[in-house]
């Protein structure tokens, strides 16, 4: 079998497990990435490479909220690197929450715009 592969089919278990509260399909299986829809934002879309099956590590592609200093809320696609298993799970958890990672100063109560653009 693909090593790479079943550390990500290995991390979807573990997410199944873990998170059974947060709803999400995988949208794409390859031998060496998976796209993940969480919840029912079709914007909350997480896209894992495996980085080193070894560690196991993962590069994380998804949306990132940017706030500007006059309030206009701008939705980004980023890419984290060389992420351990807590950190994939905890951008799971923002997607699951708020249909983009937000930043630290994000109230809790708060809403994401209605309107974002994604650049």
């Amino acid at each position: 079998m693909n090593e790479q592969l079943d550390v990500l089919e290995a991390f979807v278990a573990g997410l199944r497990s873990r998170v059974k509260s947060i709803p999400f399909q995988i949208m794409v299986k390859e031998s060496d990435r998976i796209v993940l829809q969480v919840g029912s934002n079709t914007e909350a879309v997480m896209v894992l490479n495996v980085c080193d099956p070894d560690k196991p590590s993962f590069n994380v592609s998804y949306p990132k909220l940017k706030i500007k200093k006059d309030g206009e809320q701008r939705t980004q696609e980023v890419e984290s690197k060389d992420c351990l298993d807590a950190g994939a799970e905890w951008i799971f958890e923002q997607l699951a929450k708020y249909g983009a990672v937000v930043p630290e100063y994000f109230e809790k109560g708060d809403k994401l715009a209605r309107r974002t653009s994604r650049h």
